[in-house]
């Protein structure tokens, strides 16, 4: 029998929440929270771990000694808060980020190759990457990837082989990552929250360059800072959701740009 796999993908996660919060907005559905366990655990340090079985549940249900209901005001969208701070390098957009070798660039197409040489991709931490060489007049012009792999934390190296000799080649593998090492677009570090309270994103970070400007404005237009970076604005946190929602990891996401339940 062939292996089965399956990914919960990032939209997935957020229409859940989005459907829970509209149910408890427009009161659908009834949810509570409650306490329970009056009783000390045998190890204070390491209490039992949930389980999905009946017997648990019956056993949490019985031990509850107090619930109330959770309202409307009692929700939020919420996200990683990150203050703007200068001299830091923040993540820029990019949609390409996953963990993939998403090209081989030549930096040098090398000379004396009679037939296609082998490309072998190895190291970064990942695997499954994999390319054919273009060559013309006995030089490699270009790199199809016929697999991007998967995986990929750091630059892999790239190993040719073959073709008949040749010389001076020099290829260079490219992965899309964040300055901060994230390999996922949901965990960059490309949103901000100014001491205004305004929310931005970050399209442009000049070269992995420092921050030293702050980002201001609320035109829909994103605007370039006299440092090189190019910030988008997206909103601005009201205060009532400040007070209630805003903590020292957290902040209100009224947008939905990457919601989390909370």
């Amino acid at each position: 029998m062939a292996e089965s796999s399956s990914l919960l993908k990032s939209p997935l996660h957020n229409s859940i929440a989005e459907g829970l919060y509209r149910e408890i907005q427009s009161r659908q559905s009834s949810y509570y929270y409650f306490l329970g366990r009056t009783l000390e655990w045998e190890d204070e340090t390491t209490p039992p771990v949930p389980r999905d079985t009946f017997k648990y549940e019956n056993d949490v249900r019985n031990e509850i000694i107090t619930m109330k209901q959770i309202k409307a005001t009692d929700v939020a969208f919420v996200v990683p808060r990150v203050d703007w701070r200068s001299g830091t390098i923040y993540d820029q957009f990019d949609d390409r980020y996953g963990g993939e070798v998403v090209g081989i660039d030549v930096i040098s197409g090398g000379f004396g190759y009679a037939d296609v040489p082998t490309i072998t991709i190895s190291g970064g931490g990942g695997t499954g990457a994999t390319a054919v060489a273009n060559i013309s007049d006995g030089s490699v012009i270009g790199v199809t990837m016929t697999s991007n792999g998967y995986g990929y934390t750091s630059t892999p190296t790239i190993t040719v082989t073959g073709g008949g000799g040749g010389e001076g080649l020099n290829l260079q593998a490219v992965i899309v990552r964040g300055q901060s090492g994230a390999q996922q677009i949901e965990q960059a570090n490309m949103f901000v929250m100014t001491d205004e309270y305004n929310v931005y994103k970050c399209l442009d970070n000049n070269q992995n360059s420092l921050s030293t400007y702050k980002p201001i404005g609320t035109v829909v237009d994103p605007v370039i800072m006299p440092d090189g970076y190019m910030w988008k604005y997206l909103y601005s946190i009201p205060i009532l959701l400040r007070n209630k929602f805003l903590f020292d990891s957290y902040m209100s996401d009224i947008n939905l740009n990457r919601i989390q339940c909370f």
